[in-house]
């Protein structure tokens, strides 16, 4: 696996997100850089607000996300900041500057600048960096930055960590955006990944790795739109259909005030028994050639009211294929469950295409 994350920001409200939530997070229409979805927006002043949390096992980490800045920005007031020393540690910090230009930095202070007047106020821009790890006390870690598909900063031969003990990102490690007094940042279409390559073929035949930079991409977010083969959970209240009750998104009126959250938790479904599933069929996409789909996110919201161990795995079927995720452990408070899937179950070795994406069905199982 090397795709980790993604997020299009359109699913989520903010109130019961787990370890996402923080008060300086507000997702709405207003900020994002496509008609009719949602961005997030960082807002200051509070200090840098853990984004993401997990980065897994790898030396190198890769991050794009879409960025704007609506305001006078000044040096350090809007950054993204790659934690490591599970997750306690500032190693690297991206942003912009005053004169338009942006910046790396790690504890030893700013390591390498772009050229000026490469960043504009109310413009959408595409950033990717690239983060390698310095191993011990060696100084052969190195950051790469790159804007809109051009790289702008190559830094190598570097210390870009503090704990030396430490020599790859970890699952404690993590990814922080901040902004300072009354400023913020906007962000959309965000993605995560490692350098482990996934050996897959995308739809066309081409090698598709998915650890390396993969450009300004999209991340669209598709809700149920009926019922799967299988409708095992029940539906509270009863008169509404499965599907029905797990296909809500958040409305929010011109100033971004929420009017009603996703998920709905007065509608939902759920089972006592083990093994109960339900399964939805969702909005078809379409995409041109050359387009890629890199990969799906299914990102169910899970709670347990019972008392004891309660678990679920998220379902994919594919055709002739029916494949399950690891069992994850539901709380007693919603949250947000991500499972990564880069291929398509049915051919394990080749990415999706929209006709088997467009065909396959997604649900949940309880699992004790």
């Amino acid at each position: 696996m090397s795709l980790i994350y993604i997020d299009s920001f359109d699913h989520r409200n903010w109130t019961n997100d787990g370890e996402k939530t923080t008060t300086s997070h507000q997702c709405s229409y207003l900020y994002s850089r496509h008609t009719g979805s949602q961005g997030i927006r960082v807002n200051g002043p509070g200090g840098p607000a853990r984004f993401f949390g997990g980065l897994g096992d790898s030396g190198t980490i890769v991050t794009g996300f879409a960025m704007k800045i609506d305001y006078a920005f000044a040096n350090d007031a809007t950054y993204i900041q790659f934690l490591g020393n599970r997750g306690s540690q500032r190693e690297i910090q991206v942003g912009p500057k005053s004169n338009g230009s942006l910046y790396i930095s790690t504890d030893a202070g700013t390591i390498g600048t772009s050229a000026v007047g490469l960043i504009a106020v109310n413009v959408w821009n595409y950033i990717e960096i690239k983060a390698k790890m310095s191993t011990g006390s060696g100084v052969n870690g190195s950051v790469i930055v790159r804007l809109n598909g051009v790289p702008v900063i190559s830094v190598f031969n570097v210390v870009s960590r503090r704990n030396q003990s430490e020599t790859r990102w970890n699952t404690y490690d993590g990814i922080s955006l901040n902004a300072n007094g009354s400023n913020h940042g906007d962000y959309d279409d965000w993605y995560i990944l490692n350098n482990t390559s996934s050996g897959l073929i995308d739809s066309y035949g081409n090698p598709m790795p998915n650890n390396d930079f993969l450009g300004d991409i999209i991340v669209a977010t598709v809700y149920p739109t009926g019922s799967g083969s299988v409708t095992q959970l029940i539906s509270v209240p009863g008169n509404v259909s499965n599907w029905n009750n797990v296909n809500e998104t958040a409305s929010r009126n011109a100033g971004g005030t929420i009017l009603d959250t996703a998920p709905n938790l007065i509608n939902y479904n759920y089972s006592p028994l083990s093994g109960s599933m339900d399964l939805y069929k969702y909005q078809h996409i379409s995409m041109s050639a050359p387009g890629i789909i890199y990969g799906i996110q299914m990102v169910p919201a899970v709670w347990k009211s019972d008392t004891g161990f309660k678990g679920f795995s998220s379902v994919i079927s594919s055709s002739a294929t029916f494949v399950t995720s690891s069992r994850e452990p539901a709380k007693d408070t919603m949250n947000y469950f991500s499972q990564m899937y880069e291929s398509n179950p049915d051919t394990p070795l080749t990415g999706w295409s929209t006709s088997s994406l467009n065909a396959a069905e997604f649900g949940i199982i309880v699992k004790d």
